[in-house]
């Protein structure tokens, strides 16, 4: 009599965000290469045990924000999986077995401020030089 199989593995899967804060398309998510539906929050993905990839990726007008994970689940192991997407399309996403910070922030604040000084320091130079 052949021994019974062991108990699955768990992926306790958490795509940090919304679909309000962080992006209109939940990014895609494959797990040992298989794709999983698109969903921000958590869920657990019974998996086999032994070597675990959870690949992510998110799309815009570009794929953007990838990041892969590559670890070992035991039988009847719950591994837990963090992935954040990141704040504008030329970053990478951040992904870890601990809560994520989304990547990108300062850049992002570094390309509004870049682009708002000179706006209203040319709104406030008209408005001097029309009074």
């Amino acid at each position: 009599m052949a021994p019974p199989p062991p108990p699955p593995a768990f992926v306790d899967l958490t795509v940090q965000g919304s679909r309000a804060w962080t992006a209109f398309l939940p990014p895609q998510v494959s797990v040992n290469g298989w794709p999983l539906v698109p969903e921000f929050g958590r869920r657990t993905v019974p998996v086999p045990p032994g070597p675990v990839r959870v690949d992510v990726v998110a799309q815009w007008w570009k794929p953007y924000g990838q990041a892969s994970l590559q670890f070992l689940a035991g039988p009847g192991q719950s591994v837990p999986v963090f992935y954040a997407t990141p704040y504008h399309v030329f970053a990478r996403g951040a992904i870890g077995h601990v809560k994520q910070t989304r990547p990108g922030r300062w850049f992002l604040f570094g390309l509004v401020g870049a682009i708002l000084v000179p706006l209203v320091a040319l709104i406030v130079a008209i408005a001097l030089t029309s009074s």
